[in-house]
């Protein structure tokens, strides 16, 4: 008999954040999840004041107790924070995904670190063939979304996934990540990437002031673009597609927007 995937979540910081804040998400993810998945949610050493060596050593020690193919999860400072634990040290099991919510860049173009930085070769020192997801709320006004950009650049292989009209708590709504996370998950239990594109939208904004394309190759890390239009242009330049709901892309017929037959660099699922 298979055992209950299990899905590790690593909150944010801040005072009353276990609790108060994040307690949120985790509610939304287990019920979205359903019966079929284990989160567990530990509360970190001094949430009111993080450390790299205090939550890097917690997390070591929620991994090594938890199952083959758990799933992590960190959201704000916390997954800046695993991403580093993840990289600097070969965690005790096989990690099924990893998803990054919100999460601060931690080094060149992000911000400052004192006690770790993260390297602009994240992907290569992460768990190898293990999916990353990067969720990031497009009216995020406590780490703007173009740290999803840089974690993007840092990690090639990673999926970005841009919400438009969420905040920093992705309005306590983690529905996209369940569904993300039931959807690759294989029978033999291993959650492994689609093959898709790099960029997910999820959602309609009538106004595309927010709507973010990031780029690689020495080019630069965001683009920002007004219409449907102009992401399809600066998708097709630099050679990658923009992935959209079918609700999504309904939206965007129904507002003129876009063509009933979607454009070649544009995936609908």
């Amino acid at each position: 008999m298979a055992a209950t995937p299990q899905v590790l979540f690593v909150q944010g910081a801040g005072e009353g954040t276990h609790d108060g804040w994040d307690a949120k998400l985790v509610a939304s993810l287990a019920r979205e999840l359903g019966d079929g998945y284990e989160v567990r949610y530990p509360r970190m050493p001094h949430e009111a004041d993080p450390s790299y060596a205090r939550w890097s050593a917690a997390i070591a020690e929620e991994l090594a107790a938890a199952e083959d193919g758990v799933i992590v999860v960190g959201h704000s400072a916390g997954g800046a924070i695993l991403a580093a634990q993840l990289a600097d040290a070969a965690p005790a099991r096989r990690i099924g995904a990893i998803v990054l919510i919100a999460a601060p860049f931690v080094g060149a173009g992000g911000w400052p670190g004192e006690e770790f930085t993260l390297p602009l070769d994240l992907g290569a020192r992460l768990p190898q063939g293990v999916p990353v997801h990067v969720f990031h709320g497009l009216d995020d006004d406590t780490v703007p979304p173009t740290h999803a950009a840089l974690y993007w650049q840092a990690v090639p292989e990673a999926r970005l996934h841009l919400l438009p009209g969420r905040d920093h708590q992705l309005n306590d709504d983690l529905s996209e990540i369940a569904v993300v996370l039931t959807t690759t998950r294989a029978s033999d239990g291993v959650t492994r990437p689609q093959a898709d594109a790099p960029i997910m939208l999820h959602g309609y904004k009538s106004d595309y002031d927010d709507l973010i394309l990031a780029s690689r190759a020495g080019e630069p890390a965001v683009v920002w673009v007004q219409d449907f239009g102009d992401a399809c242009q600066a998708a097709q330049v630099r050679g990658v597609q923009v992935q959209v709901t079918r609700a999504f892309y309904a939206d965007l017929v129904r507002h003129g927007d876009a063509p009933h037959t979607p454009p070649s660099m544009v995936r609908v699922v």
